[in-house]
C-alpha cells in the first residue's frame, strides 16, 4: 500500500482568532458583529480580523474602521493594545499557546505553524485505533464535511453515503483512516472550546498541503475531510497562488510559463513540461503537487522557531533620519529583550542569531533586505547597537539623514538552542560553561560592548590561550579581584611562575574555585630570578634615593619588608634569561635619565609611578596598581615597549607576568 496514503495530517485553524480573544475579555460582545483594528487612527484604523457576524454584513479584512461602521453601524471595533508606539500582541500569543497545550494532550507530533494554526500528524494514533474493528457513524461527526460528497444542505446524508461506501469497499482503507480521524478531531475541537473558550476549524487529509486547502472550505467551527479521490474536484476551484509555497514569485512564474490559473490546469500537464520549465528538482516537485502528492513532514514543534517584532512606516511616516532609526531600533530591541527573557524562563532555551529586516523606498513591492549577526546577551542596548550597526549598510547618506527612507523595520531572534543551566538569566554564562575549564573567560560584560564585540573577545581569548603545553602550573581562582596576600614577600612575585603557589587571587567572574593553567615554560625561564630569596644581600640596592623609591613603592602595595641576612659566603646564582634581558635594556638608558630617576621625589604611589613612566620610557606602569594595598588590586599594568621576546605571553597570566617584570626591574636597579 502507498505509504503516503497512510499518513493522516490535520490542520487546526482558529476562527477569527483575534476577535475571539477580545470577546473572551469582553463577553458582552459575544455573537455580535466585531472587528479588531490596528493602533493607527487614520480612518478608524486598519482592520486585521473580522468575525463572521460582521462578514455577513459586508465587512472585510484590510478595510478601514470607519468604512466598517458605515456598512455595519452596530459593529464593535476592538483596538490592538499599544506599547512603545506599536502593537502589542502578547494576549494573542498567550491565547495561542493555551490552544497548543490542549493539542499536545491528544498528539505528540504537533507543529505550531503560526499564532493561530497548528499541524498534527495523527498517523500513529489512528493506526492504533484502526486495530479495533470500529465503524464510524454520521452522528459521531456532526460538524464534518467530505469533499466530493454532497453539499451543506444535505451534508448529513452525504456523510452517511460516504461512510457506507468506504466500509463496503476493502481497498478504501485510507478513507476509513480519515473517518476515524474525523471522530478524533471532533473530540479535539470540543476540548479546545471547553478549556480555552475558543472555536476552531480543521482540515483532514493525507499531507500538509491538502489539509491546508481543505481547512478553509467550511468555516466557522467546522471540519473538512479530503479523500484522495476528491483531489481533482477540489483542484477545479483552487487558484495556484492559494497552494502552500506557490503564493510568491514561484507561483507567478508557474502561471506565466505554463499558462495556468488553477490547480486543475496543472493536473493535465505532463511531467516533462514541468521539468523543462523549472529544472529537475523544482519541476518534479510541481508535478507531484499538481497530483496532490506532498511529503513534507510535520515537525514536532510547539514553540515558534523565531521571536520577532516590527513596525511599518508608510508614506510620510517613513524613517528618514538616523535619530528616527535609532529610536525605533531601540523600541523594538526593548520588546525583543522582554520576550526573549520570558521565553528563556518558560522554555529553557536561548537564541543565537539576530536578524534585522527592512523595506525601504528603493525596494520594489513588498520585498525586504536583511542582515544578521550573533546574539549572546539578552540586553536591549546591545541588541539595538548591533541592529543599528547592521542597518548602516543600507544608508547611503553621510549626514544625519537616512537614505533611502525605511518603510518597514523588524528584528527577530532565532536559531534557538536548549539551555540546561537555567539558574541565572545571564545568557553569557551559558556559553562560558560550554568551554573547556582551562579556557574560561570573564563573565562580566562591559555594558558598552556589543554582542559582536563579545564574540570577537571570545575568539581572541581562545586563540591566545593554548593548553596543549605539558607540565602546566595550576593556579587557583576564586570570585573576587586579584589579591596578593599581605604576608607574601617580595620574592613571591618573581617566584610566582616557578613553583606551584597557592594563590588568594580573586576574579569577579562567577567562577569561584575554578582553575587556570599557566605554561611551565615560563616557570623554567625565570627559575634563576629567585636571587632575592636565596641571596638577598647581594641584591641590596646601594643608591639611597632609588632605595627610597623602591621601599616607598613596595609599602604602597603592602608587601612586607624584605628579610635579609648575612650571606656573603654564598655566591649568587647566575641571572636568568629574563633578568639578563632587562639588564641589557637598562644599560641602553641614558645615564642622565637614571640620575633624574634617582633624585626625583616620590610623594605618593601615583607620583612615583608617573615619574618612573616619564623617565623610563620602556615601561608603561599603570598608576591604578598601587591603590591602598595589594589586596585591593583590581587591574594590572601593561607592558607596551619591551622587546617582543619578553612579551610573548599567555593571555591568562599576562597581567600577573607583567607585574612581576615591574618589580624585578625596580629590584635590579
Amino acid at each position: 500500500m502507498n505509504p503516503r496514503k497512510e499518513r493522516v495530517i490535520v490542520l487546526v485553524d482558529m476562527d477569527c482568532f483575534y476577535v475571539q480573544v477580545e470577546q473572551k475579555l469582553c463577553s458582552e460582545y459575544l455573537d455580535k458583529p466585531c472587528a479588531v483594528v490596528q493602533y493607527n487612527t487614520w480612518k478608524g484604523g486598519g482592520i486585521i480580523a473580522v468575525n463572521y457576524e460582521a462578514r455577513a454584513r459586508g465587512v472585510k479584512r484590510f478595510g478601514r474602521g470607519e468604512d466598517a461602521q458605515r456598512q455595519c453601524p452596530d459593529i464593535h471595533l476592538f483596538s490592538v493594545p499599544e506599547v512603545r508606539g506599536k502593537a502589542d500582541l502578547t494576549r494573542y500569543r498567550e491565547a495561542g499557546a493555551s490552544v497548543i497545550e490542549v493539542l499536545c494532550k491528544f498528539c505528540d507530533c504537533v507543529e505550531r505553524a503560526s499564532i493561530d494554526e497548528a499541524y498534527l500528524d495523527l498517523t500513529e494514533v489512528i493506526n492504533a485505533r484502526m486495530q479495533n474493528d470500529i465503524r464510524v457513524s454520521a452522528d459521531q461527526i456532526p460538524n464534518t464535511f467530505v469533499i466530493g460528497w454532497g453539499d451543506k444542505e444535505n451534508n448529513k446524508a452525504a456523510v452517511e453515503s460516504w461512510l457506507q461506501t468506504i466500509y463496503e469497499e476493502d481497498h478504501l482503507y485510507h478513507d476509513r483512516m480519515l473517518a476515524i480521524t474525523a471522530v478524533l478531531v471532533e473530540e479535539i475541537r470540543i476540548a479546545i472550546f471547553k478549556e480555552t473558550g475558543f472555536k476552531c476549524s480543521a482540515g483532514i487529509a493525507h499531507n500538509k498541503m491538502l489539509s491546508k486547502l481543505s481547512c478553509g472550505l467550511h468555516k466557522p467551527n467546522k471540519q473538512t475531510v479530503l479523500p484522495l479521490s476528491s483531489i481533482p474536484l477540489l483542484y477545479k476551484t483552487i487558484p495556484i497562488k492559494k497552494v502552500r509555497n506557490l503564493g510568491g514569485k514561484l507561483g507567478e512564474q508557474v502561471t506565466l510559463k505554463l499558462n495556468a490559473n488553477t490547480m486543475e490546469d496543472l493536473l493535465n500537464l505532463p511531467k516533462t513540461q514541468f521539468v523543462n520549465s523549472f529544472g529537475d528538482k523544482t519541476g518534479t516537485w510541481l508535478y507531484n503537487v499538481s497530483r496532490g502528492i506532498e511529503n513534507e513532514p510535520v515537525t514536532p514543534r510547539q514553540l515558534p522557531k523565531s521571536i520577532g517584532c516590527g513596525k511599518n512606516f508608510p508614506g510620510k511616516s517613513s524613517l528618514d533620519t538616523k535619530e528616527k532609526v535609532k529610536h525605533w531600533v531601540k523600541q523594538l530591541a526593548t520588546e525583543l529583550e522582554e520576550r526573549l527573557l520570558k521565553d528563556q524562563e518558560n522554555n529553557h532555551r536561548v537564541a543565537r542569531l539576530l536578524t534585522v529586516n527592512i523595506r525601504n523606498t528603493s525596494t520594489p513591492g513588498y520585498s525586504t533586505v536583511s542582515k544578521s549577526c550573533p546574539i549572546l546577551v539578552y540586553s536591549a542596548e546591545k541588541i539595538a547597537r548591533d541592529a543599528f550597526a547592521a542597518l548602516q549598510k543600507f544608508n547611503s547618506s553621510s549626514n544625519s539623514s537616512w537614505t533611502p527612507g525605511i518603510l518597514s523595520l523588524s528584528m527577530a531572534a532565532g536559531k534557538f538552542e536548549d539551555r540546561l543551566d537555567v539558574s541565572t538569566n545571564d545568557i553569557q554564562s551559558y556559553f562560558n560553561t560550554s568551554m573547556s575549564p582551562t579556557k574560561k573567560t570573564n563573565n562580566n560584560c562591559d555594558s558598552s560592548s556589543s554582542n559582536i564585540d563579545t564574540v570577537l573577545d571570545l575568539i581572541e581569548n581562545e586563540s591566545k590561550f593554548e593548553t596543549s603545553q605539558v607540565n602546566d602550573v595550576v593556579l587557583k581562582r576564586d570570585s573576587s579581584n586579584l589579591k596578593i596576600n599581605d604576608s607574601n614577600k617580595a620574592r613571591d612575585i618573581s617566584s610566582f611562575f616557578s613553583a606551584q603557589v597557592p594563590s588568594t587571587s580573586k576574579l569577579n567572574d562567577g567562577n569561584e574555585g575554578s582553575t587556570i593553567k599557566v605554561p611551565k615554560s615560563y616557570s623554567d625561564q625565570y627559575e634563576s630570578n629567585q636571587m632575592l630569596e636565596n641571596n638577598p644581600k647581594d641584591n641590596v640596592i646601594s643608591n639611597d634615593n632609588v632605595s627610597n623609591k623602591t621601599s616607598d613603592l613596595t609599602e604602597n602595595v603592602s608587601v612586607s619588608k624584605m628579610e635579609t641576612s648575612s650571606t656573603n659566603d654564598i655566591k649568587p646564582k647566575p641571572k636568568g634569561f629574563f633578568a639578563r634581558k632587562l639588564e641589557e635594556k637598562l644599560k641602553t638608558l641614558n645615564s642622565t635619565t637614571l640620575t633624574n630617576l634617582a633624585t626625583s621625589e616620590i610623594s605618593s604611589h601615583e607620583n612615583s609611578v608617573d615619574t618612573y613612566d616619564q623617565n623610563v620610557s620602556s615601561v608603561n606602569f599603570n598608576p591604578g596598581i598601587c591603590e591602598q594595598s595589594a589586596s585591593s588590586i583590581d587591574q594590572y599594568p601593561k607592558v607596551t615597549e619591551l622587546d617582543p621576546e619578553l612579551t610573548t605571553l599567555c593571555s591568562k597570566c599576562n597581567h600577573e607576568f607583567q607585574f612581576g617584570k615591574k618589580m624585578n626591574m625596580l629590584i635590579t636597579m
